[in-house]
């Protein structure tokens, strides 16, 4: 469950105490619905929002290799302050890891 609405049931800021967890929920999607268990908070999601398993998710909105997930990431150095800038949006929300390589940064 996202941050905001999770966090307000976590008490002494301890999410291992949060009263959510464990509790079933009721997701409705255009494929159909799943009744799922919150188990966790996601720091990533937006108010309303849910990470769901991929099992639920093609439940509720159907294959999931045609999801609307999508974005772009653009990478400048600055070489300067010596960090990497990263500007971009995406679609959905996606968990993974970016890797970038100093030598391609440098090639222009």
């Amino acid at each position: 469950m996202n941050s905001a609405q999770f966090d307000l049931h976590t008490p002494n800021k301890n999410p291992n105490h949060n009263s959510l967890c464990g509790r079933r929920i009721q997701v409705n999607g255009p494929r159909g619905s799943a009744e799922v268990r919150i188990v966790d908070r996601c720091p990533g999601c937006p108010y309303g929002g849910l990470d769901l398993s991929p099992a639920a998710f093609q439940t509720v909105a159907g294959n999931l290799d045609k999801s609307a997930r999508g974005g772009h990431v653009e990478c400048e150095l600055d070489a300067k302050n010596q960090r990497v800038l990263l500007r971009g949006h995406a679609v959905t929300v996606m968990q993974g890891q970016l890797q970038i390589s100093r030598d391609s940064l440098l090639k222009k």
